[in-house]
This record gives C-alpha cells, structure tokens and sequence, in this order.
C-alpha cells in the first residue's frame, strides 16, 4: 500500500473528517487529464493473456481519468451496499467539474450495451441520464 492506494487515501481523508462517501469517492478517482475512461475491466493477467484491452490499460497508455477503487476500499464498499452509488458519483463529479470527454475503452458503444448487466452499461446510463 502507500500514499496512491485508494483505501490509504480513503483512511486519510476520514481522518481528515470526510465522510466515508465522500472520501471513497475521491479517494476512487485515479489519474490525470481532461479526459474519463469508462469500459469493460480487464486484469493484468487477462490482458497479458488474451491482448484485451480495458479501461485501465487504455489510460496507462493514453493517460486520463478513471474509476478504481482498488480491492480493499471496493469490497467495503459492496460490503456497504454504495459501490455503485459511489462510481455514479466519481463519474456525476467529473463531468460537473468540465471534464472535455468521456471515452469507451476497447469497445464499441454497441459491444458494451449488448453486455446486459455490466457497470459499463450503467456508466453509459448514468453518462447520459447527466448530459441531459
């Protein structure tokens, strides 16, 4: 862990006296730019294995802004019933904020809404539910 690490932030910023929400939500926001990338999740291991790209390999290439709340903080947060609560919020924040764009990594719009159920289907939602 260290100074990065989403639940090392998480703590830190409870400490700080953030609400746990607020601070899972910060503390869940990683990277830089002008730009928020959304798409499938895919493991160091599948990608090494299979090639597929996903939102977090795209960004560590392109750079920008994404949502990962690494393993510790986000199963507290399934634990607590918010996860998805707190991902709608990081992505509400950036576009609230003026991020320029929001990309789909490694997939077309169509892949990703034909994978019912998925949190890229509900980050689409969510994406166009504020846009309005």
């Amino acid at each position: 862990m260290g100074p990065n690490d989403p639940w090392d932030r998480f703590s830190r910023l409870v400490g700080q006296g953030k609400t746990e929400f607020d601070a899972a939500v910060e503390a869940s926001i990683q990277g830089s730019g002008d730009r928020f990338v959304i798409g499938k999740y895919v493991s160091p291991e599948e990608f090494q294995r299979t090639g597929q790209v996903g939102y977090v390999q795209e960004v560590q290439v392109r750079g920008g802004r994404y949502f990962d709340a690494g393993k510790t903080l986000w199963a507290r947060l399934e634990q607590s019933g918010i996860a998805g609560e707190v991902n709608r919020q990081v992505i509400r924040r950036q576009m609230e904020k003026g991020i320029s764009r929001i990309e789909l990594a490694g997939e077309t719009i169509q892949q990703a809404l034909s994978r019912k159920g998925s949190w890229t289907v509900e980050e689409i939602r969510w994406i166009r539910e504020f846009a309005r």
